[in-house]
């Protein structure tokens, strides 16, 4: 008998009772629990020395083993791996501690049969490793599994993502509640359900934490993903051969059940796409700029020194304009100047321009983003810049940055929120830029106050006929139409060059009545007599100054667009306010009102 031979020539294995004659040799276990001796075996002491590619674990759920006790399951593993040949076969890993009875053994046995049939293996190796080593093991190929998982992940996104620029989307939302995901996108400034993506919550889950976690670059966002957190973070992917930048920004919801919200259950994220393509610098024509407006520009890229300033609501396009405005000023001074920008987060990657990326993370407080935002602005006052970009004067610390930037002689660039381009300047007032400063000549150079309008679809546009002929109640429009071409003397005809939108729309437009969105704006460049009525507070009194020197503003800008039949005159009064209600006319010229429109439009 094999064990006896073995224990006449060693001492006893654990368990066993030995009296003086072998042949009197008494077990006190029964013979199904007795020890199998397992010396002599090369004992593996690192992953490497397994020497198997490893592809996934067997049985690795509990109840597929049971037959196991939990401390035995922790002493084995069932591992597939891939031969040379490219074939699959099976390695049973056990630990060197492994309390290897008959009944162990029988047990592994009928399971490294049950597995060469199940999973169609071709052979089976047995190795004997220390307790570290498959836990090693473990780790690898739960991370490679992880791994794979993300990929999987990445590639249903990857197609989600090409869904919506095909459908010409600026935003991804997805919204989780409970155990239903909601996925929208915004098109052309209005959201529209995704009739693509039917996620339930888990999958949406699982995927925002791919994204995230194993996508997001590292410096700009936390370790890991936690949806009942306010997040931040930016990722690339190639969709048909071209690069995007995505903006992942998510935030906790409010749900019917309280429980959701502290389980992380119920949140938004919102996706902005961001092309990187070089291509995808648009001119200032195709962004929709007038010739008088882009003259205002070229004449800024001659600029020494001074602030340009971009103000506007969320969405309006500031970041777009001075990409291109600060592209054509790279292009222009061909390598000449040095370029930076301070960014939270970086969006759009400018050839030519050392960008540097502020991470705002929910470790820090507000007062600690603040402060790393200063300190890198002054830490790029160091490094011999001519041209500095600040993606926006936030605080009274940007503020008083952006004063130091042009005071030393550079030109800097950024934007901010206000309600117009005159308030624009009382912003910086207010924010901590002293007044006297901000009204010297020369410091601000120019001021663009903007928003972005739907344009209409020129296959499917109806004009007032048409209109009229399919019941839409456009005669307040039309009376609203009359009193502007009223003030500003335009022929009564105009008013026939005015279209307005399909809401059924057409093959052209996916039915929506729109084709894409302009810019409408207004331009500000202080001179003498407004920077005076500022420094004295009299807004009124640079109103009329700006208006008096030929300012236009922003609805006048978007009313030229409406009688050329670009865009709808319900979209200004949704966008900017009544047609009819241009607040401060009566501070302006007559003969200068009647003539701005007519000049544009000519």
């Amino acid at each position: 008998m094999q064990i006896k031979s073995w224990l006449t020539q060693r001492r006893a294995a654990p368990g066993l009772k030995i009296t003086k004659s072998t042949s009197q040799l008494r077990p006190i276990l029964n013979a199904e629990q007795m020890v199998i001796p397992q010396h002599n075996l090369k004992v593996c002491n690192s992953f490497d020395e397994l020497n198997i590619k490893a592809e996934k674990l067997l049985y690795c759920d509990p109840s597929h083993v049971k037959c196991f006790s939990k401390e035995e399951q922790s002493k084995f593993l069932f591992v597939q791996h891939i031969l040379q040949d490219g074939q699959r076969a099976l390695a049973v890993i056990q630990s060197v501690n492994l309390h290897m009875s008959k009944d162990i053994a029988d047990k592994l046995a009928k399971y490294k049969t049950e597995a060469l049939k199940e999973y169609d293996l071709k052979a089976i190796k047995t190795i004997t490793a220390r307790p570290v080593v498959l836990s090693d093991c473990q780790q690898k190929i739960k991370s490679s599994d992880h791994s794979q998982s993300n990929e999987a992940l990445a590639g249903e996104f990857d197609k989600l993502l090409a869904h919506a620029i095909s459908q010409d989307a600026s935003d991804i939302h997805f919204r989780i509640r409970g155990q239903v995901c909601d996925v929208s996108l915004r098109v052309h400034d209005e959201i529209k359900r995704c009739t693509y993506a039917n996620y339930d919550a888990q999958f949406a889950n699982k995927m925002m934490s791919a994204m995230y976690n194993s996508k997001g670059v590292e410096g700009q966002k936390d370790d890991m993903f936690d949806p009942r957190r306010m997040q931040q973070t930016i990722f690339e992917r190639i969709v048909n051969q071209r690069k995007y930048r995505i903006r992942f920004a998510t935030h906790a919801i409010e749900s019917p059940n309280i429980e959701d919200v502290s389980l992380g259950k119920s949140y938004v994220v919102v996706m902005r796409i961001l092309s990187t393509d070089k291509t995808s610098i648009k001119s200032f024509e195709d962004l929709g700029y007038s010739h008088a407006q882009i003259k205002y520009f070229n004449d800024v890229l001659k600029l020494p020194h001074g602030g340009i300033l971009f103000s506007g609501t969320t969405g309006s396009g500031k970041s777009t304009a001075l990409t291109t405005l600060i592209s054509n000023f790279v292009r222009d001074t061909a390598g000449t100047k040095k370029f930076y920008s301070v960014e939270s987060p970086v969006e759009y990657i400018i050839d030519g321009v050392d960008q540097l990326a502020v991470h705002d993370s929910v470790k820090l407080s507000e007062a600690d983003i603040t402060h790393k935002f200063n300190l890198t602005l002054k830490q790029v006052v160091r490094l011999d810049p001519d041209v500095i970009y600040c993606n926006e004067i936030r605080d009274e610390g940007t503020a008083k940055f952006s004063q130091k930037a042009i005071q030393s002689g550079h030109v800097f660039f950024s934007t901010l929120h206000a309600q117009d381009a005159i308030s624009t300047i009382e912003r910086l007032c207010g924010i901590g830029i002293d007044r006297d400063v901000v009204c010297s000549l020369n410091f601000l150079q120019l001021i663009v106050y903007q928003t972005l309008v739907q344009t209409l679809c020129p296959s499917c546009a109806l004009s007032i006929d048409d209109a009229m002929n399919q019941n839409i109640d456009y005669m307040s429009i039309r009376q609203s139409l009359l009193e502007v071409v009223k003030t500003y003397a335009l022929p009564e005809h105009m008013i026939h060059n005015v279209r307005i939108r399909n809401v059924n729309g057409c093959k052209h437009c996916d039915h929506s009545g729109v084709n894409g969105r302009t810019v409408v704006a207004e331009f500000l460049k202080p001179n003498a007599n407004i920077l005076q009525s500022i420094r004295k507070g009299d807004q009124i009194g640079a109103y009329r100054a700006w208006r008096n020197a030929g300012g236009m503003t922003i609805k006048e800008d978007a009313l030229i667009k409406v009688f050329k039949g670009k865009i709808c005159p319900y979209s200004i009064e949704y966008k900017i306010g009544a047609l009819d209600a241009e607040i401060g006319n009566e501070l302006v010229e007559q003969e200068h009102l009647q003539n701005i429109l007519n000049e544009a439009i000519a």
